[in-house]
């Protein structure tokens, strides 16, 4: 097994017009294994600045609990009472919160019509990850197929 280690990425630049560096934002994580690691992508957080506290909440235990590799997630009524619980929120607040979030494109559903029924979603590769990076890359071209639909 592999040691734990902290990587670090320039994620914005500021260069004044001599080429000197004026500002640098860096993002740092912990990565025990190169290839397989969980993601929250900042792009995300511009859109929970309008969303309710049922759709954070319920989008947080979605996450947590997703799919390795493929960001899958199964919403039966069971685990909607799983939610509130551990979320602290209503049964009623889980329920809601679902449509935004497919409306907002953070979960989508799959594109074949005969398995949307089953409460299987999809969380968005483009927020959030669980896995290697090469099967993202390949997700979100899933994705943005069947978002295209």
């Amino acid at each position: 097994m592999s040691k734990a280690h902290l990587k670090s990425r320039i994620t914005d630049r500021t260069i004044s017009e001599d080429g000197e560096v004026l500002d640098e934002k860096t993002v740092s994580y912990l990565v025990e294994n190169e290839k397989d690691f969980y993601m929250t992508y900042c792009k995300v957080l511009g859109l929970m600045k309008d969303m309710k506290l049922g759709e954070i909440k319920t989008l947080a235990w979605l996450v947590s609990t997703s799919h390795f590799n493929n960001n899958m997630v199964v919403v039966t009524s069971g685990v909607k009472k799983k939610i509130a619980q551990e979320m602290d929120i209503s049964e009623s607040a889980v329920n809601k919160a679902l449509a935004p979030l497919v409306e907002k494109e953070i979960l989508y559903r799959d594109s074949d019509a005969s398995n949307r029924r089953d409460g299987v979603y999809y969380i968005h590769p483009e927020y959030y990850w669980k896995g290697n990076l090469a099967e993202r890359k390949r997700m979100l071209r899933i994705a943005l197929e069947t978002l295209k639909k």
